[in-house]
């Protein structure tokens, strides 16, 4: 009885399609199994497949935007020019469908001199984005705000006027190490 309750374990496991693991014949040590499963119909054991690490070296450099605002409105003399930049980067893998996207935001206060504001804003960024190819396509675009706020002490923040647009759009990502100038021109 006991023979045959064995035979029908066994029998049982043998037709029981599962994850299992192969051995090296010339090891028995654990850390040479390969995660596998085995076909039930064929016996054939095929082996997961790996995934390969990211291996996409960074790209660091910086962006920089300057920005000249020809003053139109009525402002209050306690009024602030506040410039802010935004950055998105993105890398679709054609083939796999891979991907990687990016994004990066600063600000920094204009100066203004009479009816003219002026302000530069600069980007630090490190993106591990593919370089493009036939097969990998790679986006940069950048827009940029510039907000009035009323600083008088009695409303203080209370925004005068935003004005945005859009200020770049790359499809390869710059030479590592460098840094790349745009400018706009406005009127507020």
């Amino acid at each position: 009885m006991k023979k045959l309750i064995l035979a029908a374990v066994v029998t049982a496991l043998a037709s029981f399609p599962s994850v299992m693991t192969a051995q090296s014949p010339s090891s028995s040590n654990p850390q040479h199994r390969v995660l596998g499963y085995q076909d039930p119909e064929t016996g054939k054991f095929h082996p997961l497949a790996k995934i390969q690490p990211d291996t996409t070296p960074p790209s660091h450099g910086t962006i920089r935007l300057s920005i000249s605002i020809l003053i139109r409105s009525t402002f209050p003399s306690t009024a602030n020019f506040l410039c802010g930049a935004m950055i998105s980067a993105s890398s679709i893998n054609l083939t796999t469908d891979a991907q990687a996207s990016f994004g990066e935001e600063a600000y920094s206060p204009a100066t203004v001199s009479g009816s003219t504001a002026t302000c530069t804003v600069t980007i630090p960024y490190s993106w591990a984005i593919p370089a493009a190819s036939s097969t990998v396509d790679d986006s940069i675009t950048g827009s940029y705000s510039v907000t009035v706020v009323n600083s008088d002490g009695t409303v203080s923040g209370s925004v005068l006027r935003v004005t945005s647009g859009d200020f770049l759009s790359l499809t390869t990502v710059p030479a590592s190490d460098t840094t790349t100038s745009v400018s706009e021109s406005l009127i507020m």
